[in-house]
């Protein structure tokens, strides 16, 4: 009996570990179950519980860019502007950043800014400006540049508006001088030309005045061709004269536009004519006061293709001929192209020419160094004058630097140099 006494032992442990497997196996069996039947709690949304922020107004919403649509600039400095914008703006116009006057904007876009406080003599550069009471901005792209003569020359006022990749608009040029009395240039069978149906400024057949009888030419009269620029159709023969003189234009002998020497001997011939590609004469005659052909200048010009050309003299006459009437005709060498030189216009000025090749105005000191000998002052320069533009202009800083210098009277200093060597 001892014996089996161990065997139960044994046999109840086992009895009891298998009970205990059992319980555990049952109870865990029922955990799980109830954790499958109970489902998780959904996340909560925080989008739902945050609302979401004020939307803030988008300042890049488009917005009315301020125009000029009137510019009115009297001799004294005053002016009238008149123009659109973005409607129940605050619009401003400025020089720089200095606020001239300010205007409103009323519901249908309309403006009228009274500038009462007079520009100074000088040129000034002016541009419009709105705001938004949401902070929204914008500046015209329209730039007007203005000219007030000194003292009592109101015949030298000039304003022009300008904006990128558009015509300039002359609003106020200078008064012309009273031109000469214009008659008929001497027969032109003299000489053996040809005639043929002249073309006028508009492109129609013109009539050109009628002849005089030929004069002995004053023995110093003498006139040159200097330049020859096309944009688009239109042509500019630039050249000098006698002061005064009447000049006519012409292109392979027929009738081009006429004009008059300035004071200062320089003339700018400027027609509406179609020139095709090829090789062209151009000639240009200088009159009297009674009419009569006193002088001609004649230079060969080979047309490229392209819409802005411009050739330019290099040497002065090296032949003349005189017909029967006494007339000089000066030959002179063929024009060269050019890629770097301007004919100065009426209403042109160095600020206006600087933005249209540089992008700024004060720029315009690279043309003034480039061209010192011809200017004898920065705001005056005088239609057919020629003019050499160099590709590369001053640093801005050392533009400016020179631009205060001009403003006030001083003299270009050594240290004030081209960029690069510049040339026709």
């Amino acid at each position: 009996m001892e014996n089996k006494r161990p065997l139960v032992v044994v046999a109840v442990i086992a009895l009891l570990l298998i009970i205990a497997a059992v319980v555990f196996f049952t109870i865990r069996s029922q955990k799980d179950d109830t954790t499958a039947a109970t489902p998780a709690p959904a996340p909560q949304s925080e989008t739902a519980e945050t609302p979401a922020p004020a939307a803030e107004p988008d300042k890049t919403t488009s917005i009315r860019i301020p125009t000029f649509d009137v510019l009115r600039v009297e001799p004294d400095g005053t002016a009238v502007i008149a123009g659109s914008a973005e409607p129940d703006g605050k619009l401003e116009v400025k020089e720089g950043d200095k606020v001239i006057t300010a205007s409103d904007v009323d519901k249908s876009g309309d403006f009228v800014a009274i500038i009462d406080k007079p520009l100074p003599p000088g040129n000034h550069e002016i541009y419009l400006n709105v705001s938004m009471p949401d902070g929204r901005n914008a500046r015209s792209k329209q730039t007007a540049t203005i000219a007030i003569p000194e003292g009592d020359d109101k015949k030298d006022l000039l304003a022009v508006i300008t904006e990128p990749d558009k015509p300039t608009q002359v609003v106020e040029a200078p008064a012309p001088t009273e031109p000469a009395k214009l008659a008929a240039a001497a027969p032109e069978t003299a000489n053996g030309d040809t005639r043929l149906n002249p073309v006028n400024v508009e492109g129609k057949t013109a009539k050109e005045p009628a002849a005089t009888s030929p004069a002995k030419p004053a023995i110093d009269a003498s006139v040159r061709i200097s330049a020859v620029e096309i944009e688009g159709s239109t042509l500019y023969i630039a050249g000098n004269g006698t002061a005064n003189a009447a000049v006519r234009g012409y292109v392979d002998n027929n009738f081009a536009a006429q004009d008059e020497v300035n004071a200062k001997g320089s003339f700018v011939i400027q027609a509406t004519i179609d020139i095709p590609v090829g090789r062209h004469q151009i000639r240009v005659d200088m009159l009297d006061k009674d009419g009569n052909v006193i002088a001609r200048a004649s230079v060969s010009f080979d047309r490229p293709e392209g819409n802005q050309v411009s050739a330019v003299a290099k040497a002065p006459a090296n032949d003349t001929t005189t017909d029967a009437s006494g007339t000089q005709t000066f030959v002179q060498p063929e024009l060269q192209a050019s890629d770097n030189a301007v004919i100065i216009r009426k209403g042109d000025n160095l600020w206006t020419i600087s933005r249209r090749v540089y992008g700024r105005g004060v720029r315009y000191t690279t043309i003034y160094l480039a061209n010192e000998p011809q200017i004898a002052d920065p705001n005056l320069i005088l239609p057919g004058q020629v003019f050499s533009v160099p590709n590369q202009p001053l640093p801005i800083g050392e533009a400016e630097e020179l631009h205060r210098r001009l403003e006030k009277g001083l003299p270009v200093g050594p240290e004030y140099k081209l960029p690069e060597k510049t040339g026709n």
